[in-house]
């Protein structure tokens, strides 16, 4: 993990309005965020699924 990861904190707050916004067409072609987590169901925008 590089400097910049690791002194900030990217991941998708409790509250965030990109929390279910992802498209599950897309999500199917990228099936994992960053952090190897699923997002084929119910999928977050960005690089961080919200768990």
């Amino acid at each position: 993990m590089n400097y910049f990861a690791a002194q900030m904190n990217l991941r998708v707050k409790q509250n965030s309005p990109a929390i279910g916004k992802g498209s599950t067409a897309v999500a199917a072609t990228v099936p994992t965020d960053i952090a190897n987590v699923s997002r084929t169901s119910n999928p977050t925008l960005g690089a961080y699924q919200y768990q």
